[in-house]
């Protein structure tokens, strides 16, 4: 469940940044409060709000519901980068890799118009 709500930060830094970031990891994840369980079958609804958006790192809360009930929340602090701020010539692997995350967005956006 941690995976997830850590999953769906990166997705909204991505794309609240413009895909600029090719790198994401996870530097903090603090107040986690695991609720309820997940059993196969079960939904985990995830929101996920940014605190605050500093140069290199973001803080979000994030909260995994099933049904009416929290299953899970915690605040993470992501640290972002691009492999090229260290070495230039990785600038092309940077957009390489950031556009995989923006592909998938356009999956998920393509898949959830079709159900509605």
């Amino acid at each position: 469940m941690l995976e997830a709500l850590y999953q769906a930060a990166c997705l909204l830094i991505r794309a609240t940044d413009d895909f600029n970031c090719s790198v994401l990891h996870l530097e903090e994840a603090k107040n986690v409060k695991f609720a309820d369980f997940m059993e196969p079958g079960n939904t985990l609804d995830i929101t996920v709000e940014m605190i605050k958006d500093e140069q290199d790192r973001v803080s979000l809360k994030a909260t995994g519901t099933k049904g009416d009930s929290t299953a899970v929340s915690a605040r993470l602090v992501i640290r972002k980068s691009r492999l090229s701020d260290t070495k230039p010539e990785l600038a092309e692997l940077d957009r390489f890799i950031a556009n995989h995350p923006r592909q998938e967005l356009e999956k998920l956006m393509l898949a959830s118009d079709a159900k509605q």
